[in-house]
């Protein structure tokens, strides 16, 4: 998925748009040089950078079938590969979210597929990825949608670069990404009952059903930084109303932060600003899969922007996000 935000107050535009070709520069050496590694083929890139580059992906076509003790070695190398090529980018740094960069900010996909460029079916294991410092291995009946995926096997980076036969150094490292202290611990499970609890409001609001796997809150030095919401709509609605709930959706988040008193002491900024709070809405036909175009599959708004996007992976439309709100009063008058 591509998708990139507006730019900070304090860029220039020429410092955005060299960070905006630094990072396809080390995607295209990064995927180039592990396909032909490990021989495979590259199929899509996730960039998501807001205002400042959080997370960073690849995915690849595998051929298949493969198990997770042959799968397991490509995904912790692709992360180690892309993880030191952004780490090594001095021009790219101060665009950074998190430096130095670590397998938390990375998402790597293989897809298997057979000789025909055909999904397997389960029990066989139809892709696998890490996202969030965890490795999962799926099975997935295309027929069924998103209703027929299922997780074999999950894991922790840690536990995958172990079982690779990683140095000391590595495992210590990772070891120390996955754990949190005391308060960031606190922090965390505050801010995911909040949104927990709005998302469970705003969902029976619009008729929406909660995504809990997409779902997350962003906590560095013990401090909340980020809020993500996910939402499925069964079926197609109009732009115009998509546009309302994501708007909506956004800013109740935001109010509903900054109301929290238990909450206050662990924003990394106060009042906590709505640029910090993603909200992602997908529509999704009745075998839980995507509608089509002309319809719109995706809204997403970040508190700078919204985007309306017509497929899962595609490109996005883009509204400034007064714009949109100045679309939304005009709506409604």
């Amino acid at each position: 998925m591509f998708h990139l935000g507006s730019m900070s107050k304090l860029e220039k535009p020429t410092q955005r748009s060299e960070a905006n070709r630094e990072v396809h520069t080390i995607l295209d050496n990064t995927a180039a040089k592990l396909s032909k590694r490990h021989k495979i083929c590259p199929i899509g890139i996730t960039i998501h950078m807001p205002f400042e580059l959080r997370k960073l992906g690849l995915s690849f076509e595998v051929l298949g079938p493969l198990t997770p003790e042959e799968l397991r070695p490509i995904l912790v190398d692709c992360t180690r590969e892309l993880v030191h090529a952004v780490n090594s980018n001095e021009v790219l740094r101060p665009n950074l979210k998190v430096y130095p960069f670590t397998p938390n900010q990375i998402e790597i996909t293989l897809f298997m597929v057979d000789r025909h460029h055909r999904s397997f079916m389960p029990p066989q294991i139809s892709s696998a990825g890490l996202r969030s410092g965890t490795i999962d291995y799926t099975s997935s009946d295309p027929n069924q949608g998103m209703c027929g995926m299922t997780t074999q096997v999950e894991e922790d980076y840690a536990t995958a670069l172990q079982l690779v036969g990683g140095s000391e150094a590595e495992l210590a490292e990772a070891r120390a990404m996955l754990q949190e202290s005391d308060r960031a611990v606190a922090a965390r499970t505050r801010a995911e009952a909040l949104l927990n609890r709005v998302s469970t409001t705003l969902a029976q609001r619009y008729q929406m059903q909660v995504h809990p796997p997409e779902q997350s809150v962003g906590v560095r030095d013990e401090q909340v930084t980020s809020v993500y919401a996910a939402f499925h709509i069964q079926g197609s609605r109009p732009k115009a109303e998509l546009r309302r709930i994501a708007l909506d959706a956004n800013q109740e988040f935001a109010n509903a932060i900054n109301a929290d008193p238990e909450l206050k002491p662990y924003l990394k900024e106060v009042p906590f600003p709505r640029d910090r709070v993603d909200v992602k809405i997908s529509m999704l036909d009745q075998a839980g899969r995507h509608v089509m175009p002309p319809n719109i599959a995706v809204v997403t708004c970040d508190g700078r922007r919204a985007f309306f996007s017509q497929s899962e992976w595609g490109l996005s439309d883009q509204e400034p996000y007064d714009t949109a709100v100045k679309i939304v009063q005009k709506d409604q008058v």
